[in-house]
């Protein structure tokens, strides 16, 4: 990777960048314990990877392109910083899809909703060209060259786009591919030793139970476990009992929860899109009695729980207790 990253940004783009004498380009923001997604060629080589770094902490969009930032620095723990994206010159043209979707899982798993970053005009005709242009937030010009930061929000429908076009290598050889993470200054084996983690894929076409459309749709589960996506439109979605996942998508959606056995997961509950949680079933009197049962007890640490009943618990994935009022339940 490091030797790839050297060949590209300094031999080929003739960035002013160290390259040191094993022939590793490495800079500062290396030895801050980023996140690095790889992509291997079928005969294990560096095919593509990305450097990612939270905003909240030091980044090189804020320290050195800031005049590209039209509306100001960014500080926001959703959103990371993506860099040093390198294709490697045996990359296959898939490469720079396969990264950005590679990152879209990873991005599931720590619920990061975006990415921002720097490039010039050779990079962004390479991302548009791989289907995956960002949103241009501002540019800065040194001489002749254009700088530009751009951003890339995904959203739950974009990241199911990204992830089906995945192909980063099958590392436990279970027939799907897998993503290698990075983590340079991890200490798992002495100061500085680096380490590298596996997110391991799966039937992911086959994960979901139901996948709704653009429409609005009525949507019903069994009373097994239940993986609903619904799309966009204003849907309404019962998971009919079991331990279900559910994801309204884009849209006002109605979330109905029923007098039966079950835990339900809400990934992306929104009520200022107006998503609404139907809990007519339950008998509660007011928005008051409901509350009773809202607690802070999530998970996820910032999750909200609603314990319907003693078998019944709603859990809302990154949703705090606070922002919920009467107008996003239904009680009767």
């Amino acid at each position: 990777m490091f030797t790839d990253r050297a060949a590209q940004f300094a031999k080929r783009l003739k960035w002013d960048v160290a390259v040191d004498k094993n022939g590793y380009e490495r800079d500062q923001y290396d030895t801050i314990n980023p996140i690095y997604v790889v992509i291997e060629n079928d005969d294990g080589r560096h095919a593509g990877s990305l450097r990612l770094l939270p905003t909240t902490g030091r980044t090189m969009i804020n320290e050195y392109f800031s005049s590209a930032l039209e509306d100001g620095l960014i500080d926001c723990p959703r959103t990371w910083e993506c860099t040093r994206f390198c294709l490697s010159p045996l990359a296959s043209p898939r490469t720079a899809a396969v990264l950005f979707a590679s990152a879209g899982r990873l991005m599931q798993e720590l619920r990061i909703t975006e990415l921002v970053a720097v490039f010039d005009k050779i990079m962004l005709r390479k991302y548009r060209i791989s289907g995956v242009a960002p949103e241009i937030l501002g540019e800065s010009h040194s001489g002749a060259a254009t700088i530009f930061a751009g951003r890339w929000k995904f959203g739950k429908a974009q990241l199911i786009d990204l992830i089906s076009v995945s192909g980063a290598g099958d590392v436990n050889g279970d027939g799907f591919d897998d993503l290698i993470v990075g983590a340079y200054r991890d200490d798992p084996n002495g100061s500085d030793s680096g380490a590298s983690f596996v997110i391991f894929g799966g039937d992911f076409s086959g994960a979901a139970t139901q996948i709704g459309t653009t429409g609005d749709d009525a949507m019903t589960g069994t009373v097994a476990d239940d993986v609903i996506f619904a799309g966009t439109g204003d849907d309404t979605i019962d998971g009919g009992g079991g331990t279900d996942r559910i994801s309204g998508g884009q849209g006002a959606d109605i979330m109905t929860f029923r007098n039966l056995d079950g835990s339900t997961t809400v990934i992306d509950f929104d009520g200022a899109e107006g998503d609404r949680l139907d809990v007519s079933d339950f008998g509660f009197t007011d928005f008051a009695e409901f509350s009773a049962v809202v607690s802070a007890d999530g998970p996820g640490g910032y999750d909200t729980r609603i314990d319907l009943d003693g078998d019944t618990v709603v859990i809302l994935t990154d949703v705090s207790p606070d922002i919920l009022t009467a107008d996003h339940v239904i009680l009767a």
